[in-house]
């Protein structure tokens, strides 16, 4: 359905007739017109939003305005409905006789809205006596809105570049930078309060590193600091405390990872110029070990695990902006080339919830983007999803609870300042 049809919905049920009519009466027979003007006060509407295809596709709004009339003749109300782009899609005018011979009084209607369609709202209404003076005009909003996304509290400080993984229904977000200055902070969030603390810095501040959580412990792997890291430290929420780890063999800043059978497998990213590096950690040995390269070298790319395969998506190559999606086999050290995501980008992020990964933002060959692409591992097939509320690159996501959040990152690019925003993705209600 349209925009414009489903206005016009809107406009026949929000003030057809009967209306329900409350006011003093009064004599109509000798009105002259004496130049008054009606006054309309107290729009009241509820409720003043809906869910994307809630009430079975349409939902119940009850509505009301207090009119005010000296010379007792207003006639007609008039409703004129706006897009979000502020494009008049319809106006229409209709009889209100009950209120004809009043001084005062309150037009009712509960009306019908369709929430077929996702949008931000504005309407007019005025009314209009029977010498054609016009009222003043009131305006409402209406937003039918899509739920699989939802706004959540705010991270407590701005950040990009950063990473976060998830351990015992909890994601921590580590390093990064606020748009200036390189940060050392830990945040912790729990979807279940939907709240923020603070828990014990990095040892080493940094940004563009990657996250992976092993056996109860957190690692913070590779990075940039004035220069590529192979820094390694490791998180022991249960103490609070870091610890410096064997260092990476490889340089590497714009990296991504996946851990498999108690192992992380650090993938891509950069030295000078993307690389295909994969190196496998051991966190029980805490040692390091060179495994067959991603075919395609690649930087600024997301990783996640299904089924114990990692999946290694996007980023940016030596010739531009990627759309590849190759998966590694760790059990036997191989890559294989799946379909390519839909939106070619580099700096997203993914995360995956019942089996299915969520490549999400970045930036494509236009612009920082919304995007929001489904790839399924069990047909090899990608499916377009409803876009991130808020446009950003570097930024990083984590699902706990079958949800994924979207933290931080940038809208305006590199030079730009990091975000505080955290947005809540629902597969299942998409």
């Amino acid at each position: 359905m349209n925009n414009g049809k489903f206005l016009m919905m809107i406009i026949l049920l929000a003030f057809s007739l009967p209306f329900a009519y409350g006011g003093c009466g009064g004599s109509t027979s000798d009105l002259v017109d004496t130049g008054g003007k009606p006054h309309i006060s107290n729009l009241f509407y509820t409720p003043q939003s809906a869910d994307l295809g809630s009430g079975d596709g349409s939902i119940p709004v009850f509505g009301s305005i207090d009119f005010k009339d000296n010379d007792r003749d207003v006639l007609e109300l008039t409703i004129n409905l706006f897009d979000s782009a502020e494009n008049k899609i319809d106006g229409n005018t209709y009889p209100i006789m009950d209120a004809f011979g009043n001084k005062s009084g309150t037009i009712e209607a509960t009306f019908n809205i369709n929430t077929s369609v996702e949008d931000d709202y504005t309407f007019d209404i005025f009314v209009t006596d029977q010498f054609s003076h016009t009222s003043n005009t009131l305006t409402g909003t209406f937003s039918i809105i899509n739920p699989a996304w939802k706004t959540r509290a705010s991270m407590p400080a701005l950040r990009k570049m950063m990473g976060s993984v998830t351990l015992s229904g909890k994601i921590y977000v580590i390093g990064g930078s606020d748009g200036t200055t390189l940060r050392d902070e830990t945040m912790v969030y729990d979807p279940a309060t939907d709240s923020w603390v603070f828990a014990s810095s990095i040892p080493t501040a940094r940004l563009s590193l990657t996250v992976s959580a092993v056996n109860g412990k957190i690692y913070a792997i590779g990075g940039d600091n004035l220069g590529e890291l192979d820094t390694v430290e490791e998180y022991d929420p249960t103490t609070d405390t870091w610890a410096t780890k064997a260092p990476m063999p490889t340089e590497r800043s714009s990296l991504a990872s996946g851990v498999v059978n108690g192992k992380i497998y650090a993938i891509g990213g950069k030295t000078n110029v993307p690389v295909m590096t994969v190196e496998e950690y051991d966190p029980t040995t805490d040692t390091w070990a060179t495994k067959t390269p991603m075919p395609t070298r690649r930087r600024g790319l997301a990783a996640a695990v299904v089924n114990g395969k990692i999946y290694a998506i996007g980023g940016l190559h030596g010739g531009g902006l990627s759309n590849d999606v190759e998966e590694y086999d760790p059990a036997t050290d191989t890559w294989t080339s799946k379909a390519s995501m839909p939106t070619a980008r580099r700096d997203l992020t993914a995360a995956v919830v019942n089996g299915k990964i969520y490549a999400i933002g970045g930036t494509d060959s236009w612009a920082i983007n919304d995007v929001v692409e489904e790839y399924d591992p069990a047909t090899d097939s990608w499916a377009i999803k409803t876009p991130m509320p808020t446009v950003r690159e570097y930024l990083t996501a984590s699902s706990a609870n079958q949800k994924i959040y979207a933290l931080g990152g940038s809208s305006g690019g590199g030079g730009a300042a990091g975000l505080d925003t955290v947005e809540e993705y629902d597969p299942s209600l998409d």
